[in-house]
């Protein structure tokens, strides 16, 4: 990232954990923090952070390690229950929850100095990023390569007169998740196809206004892709999806998508790129994917899913579940184990789709209904899963007004199975999402994050809703045009009136996500 500097002193105010250490480039000021780096060129700031790819390090750990006469790590993975002898030589901890195959780990060497296969990953990884930092470094500030000289794209961006602009590319990236529709029928075949990505980039203006933030972004891509996407999106907007948008959903995104086209125009596009290649696994990937497209009922298949998707989210409600509970006994060294009933923080959520085949999603639910003993059963003019919803609650199966719909929320099954009627979505907000390409989402973002359970995510994501948390705002995405050669959007953020400085606002932002990427 690259900033303007106008004042050192306040710079290293607000990032005050840098100390400035010796640079060998001329002209050039290096502070270092962690991982993060910050050199200094003039008036030029940019920011450098460095990460080796953890396949590779490990790829090379296990090289050193194998090479000092160990057997490998990088494929030990699965961990097997052990059963330890019970004498005064072994101490068992209480709580352990996981255990270790201890012959599969790493031998303790009568050297002190002789490093584990953790230790040599960490040197791995330190070498690599010092080794990629110089790169880096020596690209910019003696041969003077930059994107300004590579990209014309992102040379003509920095003409706009806005407060910051961005470039991403996605074919360094490998973003290939695009292509649900193919990651759905054959994910391998999109492991393979070199140059499908090519002059595939995200570039966009940061426009800072007095009570908001917009992004002004276009995907930008080749005429290949091109095909796919317009086909792919080329889907008239199912206004049924509305009627079970309601109108207090902190959270909601529509989407519209045409797989039958998009799939042809994916064969017509990928089926030559795996003909010129002559290696093993294109020609598996070629032989499954004509096999798929001479075989396959294509119609019947797609049908399935054809027109708009939408999905809401509406905070988090108490569900009854149940918990099973160890206890250990010290005196025998036995696990006893009891279950209780207990309670949970879930997310209420819906996920629906327009469908051709709601009949026949009804017929399978009754066959299945027949065989699962009740865990599937109908009731009146919904279907229930029992513990379908993350295995502790009930998950509901609406099929009406051609939509199929998966959802936790017990009011809507139970009272709304046609829609909320006059308590749907405000007509101005419709209007955005019918008017809006093919995807638009909007967001409350301090109703949404306040109330997340931290128990279904990871520490790190956990720690990110933190940075969200307290920070109030309405987040809104609209796509505004398609063609075969760029998708245009927009997100625009707006604070409410709650705070006097956008700018002040971003930075606390900024500076919070730097804090907990450390």
């Amino acid at each position: 990232m690259t900033f303007g500097v106008k004042d050192e002193n306040k710079l290293f105010n607000v990032f005050d954990d840098f100390d400035q250490i010796e640079c060998k480039y001329e002209g050039v000021e290096f502070y270092n923090s962690y991982y993060n780096h910050i050199a200094i060129v003039g008036e030029l700031g940019i920011l450098i952070r460095v990460s080796p790819d953890y396949d590779n390090a490990t790829n090379i750990a296990d090289s050193i390690w194998k090479a000092r006469g160990n057997s490998s790590m990088r494929y030990n993975t699965i961990i097997e229950e052990i059963t330890l002898p019970l004498d005064d030589e072994y101490e068992i901890e209480e709580n352990t929850s996981i255990p270790v195959n201890v012959a599969e780990l790493p031998e303790a060497s009568e050297n002190p100095t002789e490093m584990t296969f953790y230790e040599i990953l960490d040197s791995v990884e330190m070498s690599l990023r010092k080794e990629y930092l110089n790169l880096v470094c020596n690209e910019l500030f003696n041969k003077k390569v930059n994107l300004i000289k590579s990209s014309i794209v992102f040379k003509e961006q920095l003409t706009h007169e806005t407060e910051g602009v961005f470039y991403v590319n996605n074919n360094v990236l490998k973003q290939r998740s695009s292509f649900s529709i193919l990651n759905f029928i054959y994910p391998p075949v999109l492991r393979n196809i070199d140059g499908l990505y090519d002059d595939n980039v995200l570039v966009g203006d940061l426009v800072v206004n007095e009570q908001s933030v917009d992004l002004l972004f276009d995907a930008k891509y080749n005429e290949e892709l091109g095909e796919i996407y317009t086909e792919l999106t080329d889907a008239k907007f199912d206004k049924n999806v509305l009627k079970y948008i309601h109108k207090d959903n902190s959270t909601f995104f529509t989407y519209n998508i045409n797989t039958r086209e998009a799939y042809d125009a994916a064969y017509d596009v990928i089926i030559p790129l795996l003909e010129d290649k002559d290696d093993e696994q294109s020609t598996i990937n070629l032989l499954v994917f004509e096999i798929f497209n001479e075989w396959v009922d294509k119609d019947a298949l797609f049908d399935t899913y054809k027109g708009s998707m939408f999905g809401t989210y509406s905070g988090i409600k108490k569900v009854k579940t149940e918990k099973v509970i160890t206890h250990y006994d010290e005196n025998t060294f036995e696990y006893t184990s009891e279950t209780v009933d207990a309670e949970e923080d879930m997310p209420i959520f819906t996920l629906g789709f327009t469908s051709e085949k709601i009949d026949f999603a009804d017929r399978i639910f009754s066959i299945i209904e027949k065989l699962s003993k009740k865990e599937v059963r109908r009731e009146g003019d919904y279907w229930i899963i029992k513990d379908g919803a993350m295995k502790s609650a009930p998950l509901f199966v609406i099929m009406r007004n051609n939509l199929l719909i998966f959802t936790n929320d017990e009011d809507l099954a139970k009272n709304h199975v046609d829609g909320y009627t006059d308590n749907a979505i405000t007509k101005e907000m419709a209007k955005k999402a019918k008017g809006s390409s093919f995807v638009y989402a909007y967001s409350d973002l301090g109703k949404a994050v306040e109330g997340l359970p931290k128990s279904i995510f990871s520490d790190k994501e956990n720690a990110l809703i933190d940075v969200l948390k307290g920070k109030k705002g309405k987040f809104e995405l609209t796509s505004t045009n398609l063609t075969e050669e760029k998708a245009s959007f927009k997100i625009n953020y707006s604070f409410d009136g709650e705070n006097e400085d956008a700018f002040i606002y971003i930075l606390d932002l900024i500076n919070s996500l730097y804090i907990n990427s450390k």
